[in-house]
């Protein structure tokens, strides 16, 4: 069934405007459709992300409320909704578990916030161009960064995770997903505020480079995520975009070259081109991973070409601002074009790689001739 069937289906079933009946009792089959209708919204905002279409499923025709962090077993206990009422009843003033368990519901329940600003992020982007405005892509950013506080403690991945043996790898997936939600959030919104203040690009670059690198983890700690989920795709849908930008960034520094405050990661660590070769060369390590076979494989080789050449080229070449040498390390009118296997990319125009996922927005990059990127690969 493809996502425009069942959004369909589930309007047609008005599981999406679902009102809630006072006193309100919970039951498996109320959860359920609950739970689908959550799902289906969620997945909605996935493809839009991944299409460029606008989402089919607004938030503001959904009227159905969450549902319930509790555990399956206590809805599949038949004792005349004893067990559920008691598990409701110990619920937070958030409606979420106390126990600080993850439950299946959990991470869905968690994402409605996220996913619910991303389909604003969207009535914004591809809405009418007058309507595009710096205070409302302002709003939207603070609007993200209050959902991401208000993220549950058990949801809430810190660096010790990756290390830490009482952290299963079901937690950490969980735990890693969440921060790229919101990571993914805010590089959509660094990329619309780019539209307004190009030379405000440090935000934009510590988003890229947080998303990158997080992204990574799934690959260096692959012994115990693996098992979790079938992540080949998280390298296009997170890693890669956010790789693009590092790569202009190495090809024209303009952040960490800036002699002004330094740009840092979710650490608080400066961001400078040495730790931006290492996130591109694990990210290029991860692009070889994936086999060709797989769906996105040619896709990956395509982006794997790319990266590697920019890494020559900032390796090997003369990058950086006011170089005024032609050839390989730059052009002649003082660096503002590089060539990339032969090919010259202006400074402004996104890496994009190539590829249709997340770039088919045109609000995410300026016009580019795609003869010219065949060419790379």
């Amino acid at each position: 069934m493809s996502s425009g069937e069942m959004v369909s289906l589930l309007t047609f079933l008005g599981l999406h405007a679902e009102q809630t009946k006072q006193p309100d009792r919970p039951a498996l089959a109320s959860e359920l459709r609950r739970r689908l209708s959550l799902t289906a919204f969620s997945l909605d905002k996935v493809g839009s992300a991944i299409t460029g279409r606008p989402p089919a499923l607004s938030h503001r025709y959904v009227l159905t409320p969450l549902p319930l962090d509790v555990a399956d077993d206590v809805l599949m206990v038949r004792d005349g909704g004893g067990a559920v009422a008691a598990a409701v009843a110990a619920l937070d003033a958030g409606g979420w578990s106390p126990d600080g368990r993850l439950y299946s519901v959990t991470m869905w329940r968690a994402r409605y916030p996220f996913m619910r600003i991303r389909d604003e992020i969207f009535e914004v982007a591809l809405g009418p161009e007058a309507a595009i405005s710096a205070d409302a892509v302002r709003a939207l950013k603070v609007k993200e960064l209050v959902a991401a506080a208000e993220l549950p403690a058990v949801l809430r991945f810190g660096e010790s995770d990756v290390q830490d043996p009482g952290v299963s790898g079901r937690d950490l997936h969980m735990r890693l997903f969440m921060l790229l939600e919101h990571f993914q959030n805010l590089f959509f919104i660094e990329r619309l505020l780019s539209r307004f203040d190009r030379a405000g690009r440090g935000d934009l670059l510590a988003v890229s480079y947080n998303m990158t690198s997080a992204t990574l983890l799934y690959w260096t700690n692959m012994d115990g995520l693996g098992a979790c989920e079938d992540f080949k795709w998280l390298v296009m849908a997170y890693a890669a975009p956010g790789g693009g930008i590092l790569c202009q960034e190495l090809l024209q520094p303009t952040v960490t070259a800036s002699s002004h405050a330094a740009v840092t990661d979710r650490n608080g660590n400066p961001i400078t081109r040495s730790g931006i070769v290492q996130v591109l060369s694990l990210l290029l390590g991860f692009l070889k991973w994936v086999s060709p076979r797989e769906a996105s494989g040619g896709i990956c080789a395509g982006c794997r070409h790319i990266v590697q050449r920019v890494l020559d080229e900032a390796l090997n070449g003369n990058v950086g601002p006011g170089d005024g040498r032609g050839g390989r390390g730059g052009g002649g009118d003082g660096g503002s074009e590089h060539a990339v296997g032969g090919v010259g990319w202006d400074s402004e125009v996104q890496l994009d790689f190539n590829f249709d996922l997340l770039d088919t927005f045109e609000w995410m990059r300026p016009e580019f001739e795609w003869s010219d990127v065949s060419q790379v690969s």
